[in-house]
C-alpha cells in the first residue's frame, strides 16, 4: 500500500491500494483501490474502486474493474468501464463502454461510500 501526498504514476504492476492528496496517473496495471485528488488513466487498467476529491478521466484504451466515485467524471471514446460511476458531472464520449449504474448527484459523493 502507498499512502503519500506526493503525485503518484504507476507506470507498471502495482498490487495495492493507493491514497494521497495530489494526482494519481495510471498507464499501467494496478489491483486495489485509489484514494487521491485526481486521477488520470492513461492506457492503464485498474482492478479496484477509485475515489477522487475533483477528477477521474478515463482515456482511451484504458479500464476500470470497479466503481468510480468523484466530482466530475470523464470517460473517453475507447475505455471501459465495468462498474458504477456516481458524481456531480459526468462526461461520457461516443465509443465510450460502461457496464453498470451511472448517478449524478448534486452532493459531494462520500468517499467511503461502498457501490
Amino acid at each position: 500500500n502507498i499512502e503519500t501526498e506526493d503525485l503518484v504514476s504507476v507506470d507498471g504492476v502495482l498490487i495495492g491500494n493507493i491514497t494521497t492528496k495530489n494526482q494519481v496517473t495510471v498507464s499501467g496495471r494496478m489491483e486495489g483501490d485509489l484514494r487521491s485528488h485526481c486521477a488520470l488513466l492513461r492506457g492503464g487498467a485498474i482492478k479496484g474502486n477509485l475515489y477522487a476529491e475533483d477528477t477521474v478521466t478515463v482515456e482511451a484504451n484504458s479500464s476500470v474493474e470497479g466503481n468510480i466515485q468523484a466530482q466530475s467524471i470523464v470517460l473517453s471514446a475507447g475505455c471501459r468501464v465495468c462498474g458504477d460511476v456516481v458524481a456531480k458531472e459526468i462526461s461520457m464520449e461516443r465509443g465510450a463502454s460502461l457496464v453498470g449504474r451511472m448517478e449524478i448527484t448534486l452532493a459531494q459523493p462520500a468517499a467511503d461510500a461502498q457501490g
